[in-house]
This record gives structure tokens, sequence and C-alpha cells, in this order.
């Protein structure tokens, strides 16, 4: 089986998991008759070509890092496991402080070439459930952070 077809696949089975995602597919794929994995799979190739040609790009970008973690933190709230509202804070956390860097540098990042495709990569890799990159992120730097912050203030 190709990496194309698996891939495919996985996007269903992330989309459908939920009772939510399973209607909001089947209204989808019966109105445009397209199937839901295709149709996303070609609304994130739109996002990246648009990213690259500059179009909106720092709208977009942040659109993906907000819209969907939002709509999983809406989620991960509703549920009585605490685990993945952990999970969305501290996506949340690195979200803020990347945006606070972004911000801080917004000149010298004008003359980044594709900053927009590599932050829009970066952001993926922080919420997708496959990678959890804020999690790692969160890992790496949690020794240094409570080591900082148990040294006693004067």
């Amino acid at each position: 089986m190709s990496l194309l077809v698996l891939h495919m696949a996985h996007i269903r089975r992330s989309i459908v998991k939920s009772s939510f995602g399973k209607r909001s597919t089947d209204w989808i794929e019966s109105r445009t008759g397209i199937a839901v994995e295709h149709l996303t799979s070609s609304v994130l190739a739109l996002l990246v070509l648009l990213s690259i040609c500059g179009l909106g790009a720092s709208f977009l970008t942040n659109a993906v890092g907000i819209v969907y973690p939002a709509y999983c933190s809406i989620h991960a709230i509703e549920t009585d496991g605490k685990d993945d509202d952990v999970e969305w804070l501290v996506y949340w956390l690195v979200y803020a402080t990347f945006s606070l860097i972004e911000h801080g540098l917004d000149y010298v990042i004008f003359w980044i070439p594709f900053f927009f495709p590599l932050k829009l990569c970066f952001l993926m890799w922080c919420f997708l459930p496959q990678y959890k990159g804020a999690n790692k992120i969160y890992a790496s730097l949690a020794p240094v952070l409570r080591r900082e912050s148990s040294k006693p203030t004067k």
C-alpha cells in the first residue's frame, strides 16, 4: 500500500473518531461528492501554496495555529480526563512564547525566506497528535524552568 493511501486513511480516521467529526464528514461528502480526506489534503496543499506565495501568509499561519487547536482545546475541556487538557495547555504555552519571539524579531524575520511555510510546519508539528512537538519542547525545557523557579529570591 502506498504512503499516500495510508496517509489518506489516517486523515479519515482522525476526522471521524468523534461523533461531530462523523456527522460533519457525512454532511460534507453528501453535499460535495468529494471524500473528506481529499478535501482536507487539498485545503492543506492550498494553505502551503498560499503561504509560500506570501498571499495572506501571516493570517493563514496564525489561523491554522489557532483554529484547530482551539477546537481541540474545547473538546479537551469537555472530556473527563486531565491528560488532554495538559497537552493543549502546553501547546498554548509554546504558541504564546513563539508568537512573542516572532513579534519581537519582526524586522529580522522579514528577511528569512520561506518563514511562513516553515512556521506553518512548526505549528503543525507542535499540535498534531502524531508528533506532539509542543510536549517535546516543554519536556526539554521543564527541568531548566523548575530549577530556576526553585531558587530562592532575595
